[in-house]
């Protein structure tokens, strides 16, 4: 095989693009301060402030399946069949916009979910983001509440139970003792008696418990609207569309060195000369 001969030409000559971009320098710069000082203006004065909305939301075990799991929970909060008789009532009638609007997410290794509203009004972000929240709760607590009432009356009737046992199991037990001399009455239906009566106790410490347990789901946080907006943000656009402005100068004046000393280039200057 039959090796590439050498040409000097081949050799990228780093020095030359340096004094290029040198020579080049105000040019460079003047393309990155204009992408920046465009990108902030824009940000400033034609893009809408953009307000967000933030609120986490304890879950309950005892919810339905839909709201029990911050998953579940997330995905009904985002479901447009949750959010557009909420949005109807607050002028919000697109459902991309409302996908946009609202995110909710999961919060790793607790039962929370986090979630977050978007909107260009903070006024109507406040109104709108307190029903779905209170909307989310009334629909999360439903079944809680059912199961907490159950739960109550059962308290309440194991309560009256021991209420109307607890004197009878005494003055039973103190009859027998009398009719046998003072001792410890060995009476059949006194021993069943207490027993009885000491399994409604057991029940009821049980019920209790269980009632404790029932928690409906809470807010950690109360939906929280920071004063400033989340975007733009226009000192971070600028350093972005400055950075860009410089990358996409240099690229400019590196090509157009490449041009001006390609081989294409002097064949076309040296006919434009010749004619």
């Amino acid at each position: 095989m039959q090796s590439r001969p050498y040409a000097a030409e081949d050799e990228i000559d780093l020095r030359g693009l340096a004094l290029a971009l040198w020579r080049r320098r105000w040019v460079i710069l003047v393309v990155a301060a204009a992408a920046a000082g465009l990108a902030a203006g824009v940000s400033l004065y034609v893009l809408p402030p953009v307000y967000e909305s933030r609120t986490y939301i304890q879950l309950s075990e005892h919810s339905a399946q839909a709201y029990a799991t911050p998953a579940a929970a997330a995905r009904a909060l985002t479901s447009l069949s949750f959010l557009r008789p909420v949005a109807a009532r607050h002028g919000i009638a697109d459902g991309r916009r409302l996908e946009r609007m609202v995110r909710a997410e999961p919060v790793r290794d607790t039962r929370m979910v986090y979630l977050r509203i978007r909107d260009n009004d903070p006024e109507r972000l406040r109104r709108f983001t307190t029903e779905v929240v209170n909307e989310f709760m009334r629909s999360a607590s439903a079944k809680v509440i059912q199961r907490r009432r159950f739960a109550e009356k059962r308290y309440q009737v194991l309560a009256e139970q021991i209420r109307m046992l607890g004197p009878l199991v005494e003055r039973v037990a103190s009859d027998l003792r009398r009719a046998e001399g003072g001792g410890t009455s060995r009476d059949p239906s006194a021993a069943w008696l207490r027993q009885m009566y000491a399994e409604l106790l057991k029940a009821q410490e049980q019920a209790a418990e269980e009632l404790a347990k029932i928690e409906p789901p809470s807010l950690v946080q109360q939906p929280y609207i920071p004063a400033q907006p989340v975007s733009p943000k226009p000192a971070l656009n600028a350093a972005v569309a400055g950075t860009l402005g410089f990358l996409v100068a240099v690229f400019g004046v590196l090509l157009r060195e490449a041009w001006a000393g390609s081989p294409q280039a002097e064949g076309q200057l040296g006919t434009i000369s010749a004619g």
